[in-house]
């Protein structure tokens, strides 16, 4: 897992990346078998969230794979919590 805060601020950070690229999108993927459990590592201390929380938040899109080996309840549970790290990301 990578910390996406360094990777994208370095688009803004740096004159010549800013001027030749752009952010257009952040991907995180999460993995649907073990997304609730990664989550609820990060509800011991809410300030240090942890890596996974840091990927969501800053995300403009999650790819939720792995949908194939958990149930409905699962997917739409994760879904939710997902929505709970960050209103505004597509899922």
């Amino acid at each position: 897992a990578a910390d996406p805060a360094p990777v994208v601020q370095t688009f803004f950070m740096d004159q010549a990346v800013r001027q030749a690229f752009y952010v257009d999108n952040v991907i995180a993927l999460v993995d649907a078998k073990h997304c609730l459990e990664k989550l609820d590592e990060s509800k011991g201390n809410p300030d240090e969230k942890g890596t996974a929380c840091a990927q969501i938040a800053f995300a403009s899109t999650v790819l939720l794979n792995k949908v194939d080996l958990v149930d409905e309840e699962r997917s739409v549970e994760c879904e939710r919590r997902l929505k709970e790290v960050n209103r505004s990301v597509e899922i």
